[in-house]
């Protein structure tokens, strides 16, 4: 099966993020605490899938102007913005279409918003050496917002691919929660859902989307 290109994609669905701002010690950070995708025209009454990755990329809210505010204290009050989709985003369009869903989040294991990994990883040093982890949602102080998405028990998926950089966030909670997704052959970790050869990334979404159809039966 071949990939839907961006240009169908865009006309079944939305990207929608919750953005916030993060002053520590006096330096500001872009943070997305979660992101989901939404199939135009239906009603989001359930969640059927959320999936882990790293951090949310480049991403951005399609109104440049917008202004964010700091992280809520309720966090049923997340404001969301509508977002440019991603390549990554659109690969799980994919995975969408092939599934019939209808929403899909998108959580990460740390909410830096950065333009590149290199600048990513970098900022993920400079928070941990000051012993910030609010910006994970898998943190003491925040994990109880990552169970509260999980009461609708939509299908967990991991893809957080395997660099060691982020080991430390994952290892307490890959067996912690029911899950699935596709695994490294020899390495064991979670592959990301965009490889960057194409015939890589109709694999991922050909393996997952049997282990899905195994799960749902």
């Amino acid at each position: 099966m071949t990939l839907i290109t961006a240009d169908e994609l865009k006309k079944e669905f939305s990207v929608w993020a919750h953005f916030y701002m993060s002053k520590v010690e006096g330096k500001e950070y872009l943070m997305r605490s979660e992101a989901k995708i939404v199939r135009n025209g239906k009603e989001e009454k359930q969640t059927d899938a959320i999936i882990v990755m790293v951090n949310p990329g480049s991403c951005s809210a399609v109104d440049a102007t917008t202004k964010f505010e700091e992280f809520p204290y309720n966090v049923t009050n997340k404001e969301f913005v509508e977002a440019r989709p991603d390549q990554t985003q659109y690969q799980l369009m994919n995975l969408m279409e092939r599934m019939q869903w209808n929403c899909m989040k998108i959580v990460n294991i740390s909410d830096l918003v950065t333009g590149t990994y290199g600048e990513f990883k970098k900022l993920l040093r400079e928070l941990e050496m000051i012993g910030y982890q609010r910006h994970s949602i898998f943190s003491k102080e925040r994990i109880g917002e990552f169970k509260k998405l999980l009461e609708e028990k939509p299908i967990l998926i991991y893809a957080w691919g395997g660099d060691r950089a982020i080991k430390k966030y994952t290892a307490p909670i890959e067996e912690k929660f029911e899950h699935t997704g596709v695994k490294h052959p020899n390495k064991g970790y979670y592959l990301h859902p965009k490889p960057a050869k194409y015939e890589d990334r109709k694999k991922w979404l050909d393996e997952l989307q049997e282990i899905l159809q195994g799960v749902s039966k």
